[in-house]
């Protein structure tokens, strides 16, 4: 089969491998320094996973959303032409071990996000999972004898536009919509402790610190940072901020930026924290538009400086970008047909 292109990736946290969505298939990379070309390190490319194929019809999965569960022994996708399936595959056997059916419990809507019970619960022996569409969102339990294996919901009434989720390290949540508004969770089933209004522009992907006291939201144009701690103590996804909601903090790219280095038609791939770091706290934001890579200087944004900003060119358009494993120097870059580390 003749390679596609690459969609996503993702690292594993307790080996040293990386995962690449290329078209249908699931690529292996050993995720460290090898082969430096042109100031760019490409990673090692291990092998593929085998096609995934419905038992049934022999047609091939085209997976989407790639997670790891269940202490990276396997991997969670949902199926790229049937919104209402997930897919458990057996990483260790190479074979689907599991699937759930959605289409009685969720109707048309289906799934578009799954996600770890908490945020890198991946490293973990945790079978739950949690999922979302646009007017719901759901605990899945695997070990449960039924078809969805949804264990709990929370589905509205009314249309609040869920885009995108990420969780907290304790399983807090954090849903981002197409309004602009980003809702804090203490957990699936009960309602949102805290609405965040935000700026009226769509979000496109979320992400929580490893201490919960920061929301990471990306959108089109600009990044997001807001602080969930209140006085008493608490966060917002564990109590009602109240009058105490604050102003987001804006992160967005200078005039004199743009027109420096040309940048056109910003449209940022969601930004992430060094989650990896080995100091323990997050202390950069990374993302990227078009050939441009840009890294924040985090512990700067929460004293309120928020220009301090790196940008690179690439020669390349990533379609992800994140900071590799144990090394907060270095940025795993994936373009459409290479996997590298940008320095």
């Amino acid at each position: 089969m003749r390679d596609g292109d690459n969609k996503e990736c993702l690292q594993a946290m307790r080996y040293d491998r990386a995962f690449v969505l290329n078209g249908p298939v699931v690529k292996v990379y050993k995720n460290s320094d090898d082969d430096e070309v042109e100031n760019q390190q490409r990673l090692k490319y291990l092998m593929h996973l085998p096609l995934v194929r419905d038992e049934k019809t022999g047609e091939v999965i085209e997976p989407r959303n790639l997670t790891l569960h269940n202490g990276e022994s396997s991997l969670l996708f949902l199926d790229g032409k049937n919104k209402n399936r997930v897919i458990n595959y057996d990483l260790e056997k190479g074979q689907i071990a599991d699937e759930y059916h959605t289409k009685d419990a969720l109707g048309d809507l289906g799934l578009d996000q799954v996600v770890n019970e908490a945020k890198n619960g991946q490293t973990t022996a945790a079978q739950l999972f949690q999922g979302m569409n646009r007017r719901n969102m759901f605990t899945i339990d695997p070990r449960l004898n039924t078809a969805d294996r949804i264990a709990v919901q929370r589905p509205y009434k009314s249309d609040p536009m869920l885009s995108c989720m990420a969780t907290s390290m304790t399983g807090s949540l954090a849903l981002g919509s197409f309004d602009g508004k980003i809702r804090l969770y203490k957990q699936v089933g009960q309602d949102a402790k805290t609405l965040l209004p935000g700026l009226g522009d769509a979000i496109a992907a979320v992400e929580v610190s490893r201490d919960g006291n920061w929301v990471l939201a990306t959108t089109q144009t600009y990044l997001l940072l807001v602080p969930t701690m209140c006085s008493n103590g608490k966060t917002g996804f564990e109590h009602r901020m109240g009058k105490e909601k604050p102003n987001p903090k804006k992160l967005q790219i200078r005039a004199q930026d743009i027109a420096k280095h040309s940048i056109r038609n910003i449209c940022f791939k969601p930004a992430r924290f060094n989650n990896f770091s080995a100091a323990g706290e997050e202390t950069s934001i990374v993302t990227s538009t078009g050939d441009f890579l840009i890294t924040w200087n985090f512990k700067k944004i929460k004293r309120g400086i928020l220009n301090d900003y790196q940008i690179k060119k690439l020669d390349t358009n990533p379609v992800d970008n994140q900071f590799q494993m144990d090394r907060d120097e270095k940025i795993l870059v994936t373009d459409q047909k290479v996997v590298g580390v940008q320095a």
